[in-house]
């Protein structure tokens, strides 16, 4: 019978211990749960956003330094959605590009380049946001990458404040550089723009 006793106290002092902690494990565990789902994504109330705008070529690879180059055409892509990793806001979108360099003694290169992109938000100013991006895809005929900084101007007072301007500068490299050295083999080169587009959230 002592012995019972003694079985029944140590399983009610297991009890008391034991209660006290599994439910604040399970609150912590239900916290810890709503703030991953808070932050896993992020509707904004904007639909997608598309932008269109020109470059201008304000870099080149060496052996494209004398070349001419024609302005760009860029259009982008933006969905609704952002992923928060801690501080950090991210988005994703797609970029399509043209390029055209001519002359200068290299090779003549162009085409168009589709790349997926995923933007950072740097900073929220009073006159707009810094981001910065890099993104990757096909650069002509062959993989390329993109990486740069953009600042975003909403205009306001314009079609319900949707519309607003990007200022972007960008570096884009690609492995189809046009030299073709050995058979089909080609080398990589690079260029970086500098352009202005008008973006508009549907």
């Amino acid at each position: 019978m002592k012995k019972t006793n003694n079985y029944l106290m140590f399983l009610l002092m297991l009890l008391f211990i034991g209660l006290p902690a599994m439910a604040q494990e399970a609150e912590e565990e239900a916290v810890f749960e709503e703030e991953f789902v808070e932050l896993e994504f992020e509707e904004e109330s904007a639909g997608i956003t598309i932008g269109v705008g020109a470059g201008f070529t304000v870099y080149t690879g060496a052996y494209m330094a004398d070349a001419t180059s024609a302005p760009s055409i860029d259009i982008f892509v933006r969905i609704p959605y952002t992923l928060y990793l801690g501080g950090l806001e991210v988005s994703v979108g797609a970029e399509l590009q043209t390029f055209d360099f001519s002359g200068g003694g290299g090779a003549d290169i162009s085409g168009i380049g589709l790349m997926g992109v995923a933007n950072f938000n740097i900073v929220e100013t009073s006159a707009g946001a810094v981001y910065a991006h890099i993104g990757a895809g096909y650069l002509g005929q062959s993989l390329g990458i993109t990486a740069g900084a953009k600042f975003d101007y909403p205009i306001p007072n314009v079609m319900e404040g949707k519309l607003s301007a990007t200022a972007f500068l960008k570096a884009n490299a690609t492995l189809d550089g046009g030299i073709e050295s050995i058979g089909d083999q080609t080398s990589s080169t690079g260029w970086s723009n500098f352009g202005i587009a008008l973006n508009y959230a549907l």
